[in-house]
């Protein structure tokens, strides 16, 4: 029987891009045949990913995102079979940062700017205001009560701990003084104005013709 099937791969971080993962089978008995999974699909070679001559171990290189998951290798005899399961991580990012939150807002409401950013390990975040440090470490920043210092642009940065890498994206913020005209009182002072203009064409046809 084939017995003491295990997987080997790599302790260190797996970096999208830059690293590289080897993948080796181990097992006791008579082995006939050895079989390749990764998440319940065979895997099959390609130019980043070869199988060694005798298929007990992988290499993959460079890893990318979509090497994450779980791969499988079975060993096979006439009387037995063993499967061996290693689980693999490929850190990426952050990257496509993005903002989200009004653009402009009135005096004294609550801002709420929410930033987000694609990343394994999830990133970490730091906000500035017009190039200026704040004590914001979350993801959401938040003003509870908007002044005109609060208008300018806001930048949210993402860290990954473990690609040390980073990414920002910027958000331009306007404080106006509320109680904006209404949609009808914009369309009567328009009327008002077009009106005022006929009258004016009327005034100089007539001034015009009482001349001559």
């Amino acid at each position: 029987r084939i017995t003491n099937d295990r997987l080997i791969g790599p302790e260190e971080s797996l970096i999208e891009g830059e690293s590289s993962a080897n993948i080796s089978s181990e097992g006791t008995g008579s082995i006939t045949s050895v079989q390749w999974m990764k998440d319940n699909s065979p895997l099959s070679p390609s130019n980043s990913i070869i199988f060694s001559s005798d298929n007990r171990s992988v290499s993959i290189s460079p890893v990318q995102r979509s090497d994450s998951g779980e791969y499988q290798c079975t060993y096979r005899n006439p009387i037995s079979s063993e499967t061996a399961k290693l689980s693999l991580i490929i850190n990426y990012g952050p990257e496509d940062v993005s903002i989200k939150g009004e653009d402009v807002v009135d005096l004294g409401v609550r801002v709420s700017l929410s930033c987000s950013a694609n990343s394994e390990p999830a990133a970490s975040f730091s906000w500035k205001i017009n190039g200026t440090d704040t004590n914001v470490t979350t993801d959401t920043f938040i003003i509870d009560e908007t002044d005109f210092t609060h208008s300018g642009d806001y930048i949210c940065t993402a860290w990954n701990n473990v690609t040390k890498r980073s990414a920002s994206q910027k958000h331009a913020l306007l404080v106006k003084v509320g109680g904006g005209l209404s949609s009808g009182a914009i369309a009567g002072i328009v009327i008002g104005v077009l009106m005022a203009v006929s009258g004016i064409c009327g005034l100089i046809v007539y001034l015009t013709k009482s001349k001559k």
